[in-house]
């Protein structure tokens, strides 16, 4: 298992087998393919076939009055980025740790800017560009046809997840403690 959660390479050749009876989805630069919270009335799992995406998860930063240490009603809101993903990355996948109708995604994914696709697009006059090709497969079907490599993208998933939180912990520490330079240094 690498740092960015990259797939091990024989879950990725029988991921492709089994995704390869699905069709492609296209998608745009800036477009969120899933969202953190987001619940599906059917999730899906999917791999990206072509392009580049970038994995987020939000923080919250509760903002305090530096005299009294009062909680302020605001918040501030941070997108962090905890990694990008590259073709064969595999993502969704945590909707295999929730029981059925409670499936939910717990980070932004979204396609990042791409020229080759731009290109592509231009010189094939296809009109709108298209920056990523995502392969998917409902949760339910993988685990019917294949539950073994459920299974196994399930254990997966914990240790992605946890090199991810790992990331997010540090990074979202770095942007506190900026935050709270800033606010001490405004008097606020």
């Amino acid at each position: 298992l690498t740092f960015f959660g990259t797939t091990p390479t024989p879950l990725i050749k029988k991921l492709i087998i089994l995704f390869s009876v699905w069709l492609g989805e296209y998608y745009s630069e800036g477009k969120t393919i899933v969202n953190l919270g987001e619940k599906k009335k059917d999730p899906k799992l999917f791999i990206l076939e072509d392009g580049e995406l970038k994995v987020e998860k939000k923080l919250e930063i509760k903002i305090k009055d530096p005299y009294t240490k009062q909680e302020i009603p605001h918040n501030e809101t941070h997108w962090i980025k905890i990694c990008a993903l590259e073709s064969g990355a595999i993502f969704g996948e945590e909707v295999l740790m929730d029981e059925y109708e409670k499936e939910g995604y717990q980070y932004r994914i979204s396609v990042i800017f791409h020229w080759y696709f731009i290109l592509v697009s231009i010189i094939s006059s296809l009109g709108d560009a298209k920056a990523a090709c995502v392969l998917s497969i409902t949760k339910r079907t993988l685990e019917t046809i294949h539950p073994h490599l459920a299974e196994q993208l399930r254990v997966f998933f914990v240790r992605k997840h946890q090199q991810r939180l790992k990331i997010f912990d540090q990074l979202s520490a770095d942007i506190a403690h900026k935050n709270s330079e800033k606010n001490q240094l405004s008097g606020f």
